[in-house]
């Protein structure tokens, strides 16, 4: 599935593929560039929560995830299925139909950009996004990114913060890669960037993988790292991610401890 780490995925999947087991189960994730010797891929069911609320996968999808049966050079024909005959039914109409091309791509705002508008960072942000400060010879194929994230990280800086900063470190800070688990430790990290003092380790999960809430914590854990690591790798930010490699190596030992659960 998607939360885990890439490097677990990554070893799951060539277990899969060397042999040493016969079934992968997996959310919609084994869609995304898994090439694997799979001659049957079944759907368990055909919606899927994608952040907002629960719908219907779109044929792109089921062509992505049903893709992998069958892939040329791995397998030599592969067989799409379902567990429920009203599953099967949707998933042949759904199958063949053609997706819709490509309408647009996703555009952020630059420095230039913010440092016209008035008011917050967070204030900036949103107003760049109402605004949709598009050219209009480009409004046809070009919209305004998802900027909600990024707001959020905004609203967590007050201006003094990001007057000390300036607006273009401001903006690469909050480009981290966070979510609504791992924020707080964000906050920690910039507020040691902003005092011009190294960054805190990330916080440290138990030594054994119990239940479904210690996998919880770890998983956190392990974002929190890429948060720091991605942080550490910015120029304008590396002074300030003096342990770089022990959280590069806890990174990895969480991830092991992972796939070994």
């Amino acid at each position: 599935y998607g939360g885990l780490p890439p490097e677990v995925r990554r070893k799951q999947a060539e277990r899969f593929a060397n042999g040493e087991t016969q079934i992968c189960v997996a959310t919609d994730a084994v869609g995304m560039g898994l090439n694997l010797p799979a001659d049957n891929v079944c759907f368990w069911e055909m919606d899927k929560f994608d952040g907002k609320g629960i719908r219907t996968l779109y044929p792109a999808e089921i062509q992505q995830i049903g893709g992998r049966a069958g892939r040329f050079g791995f397998s030599e024909a592969g067989v799409v299925g379902a567990t429920r005959h009203d599953d099967l039914k949707l998933l042949k109409s759904l199958f063949y139909q053609k997706p819709p091309d490509l309408t647009h791509a996703r555009v952020a705002p630059s420095v230039e950009d913010l440092t016209l508008i008035p008011g917050s960072l967070a204030d900036r942000l949103e107003e760049w996004g109402r605004l949709e400060s598009i050219p209009p010879d480009l409004r046809g194929s070009v919209r305004t990114a998802d900027l909600a994230e990024r707001v959020e990280l905004a609203r967590m800086l007050s201006n003094k913060q990001v007057a000390k900063l300036g607006i273009a470190h401001a903006i690469q800070l909050i480009n981290a890669p966070t979510r609504k688990s791992t924020r707080d430790f964000w906050e920690i990290c910039a507020k040691a960037i902003i005092d011009q003092v190294a960054m805190p380790l990330p916080p440290e999960p138990a030594s054994e993988i119990k239940n479904s809430e210690s996998l919880d914590y770890i998983e956190m854990c392990i974002s929190c790292a890429d948060v720091y690591l991605w942080l550490a790798h910015r120029q304008e930010f590396e002074e300030f991610g003096e342990h770089l490699e022990l959280v590069k190596e806890d990174r990895r030992l969480w991830s092991d401890l992972i796939d070994d659960a």
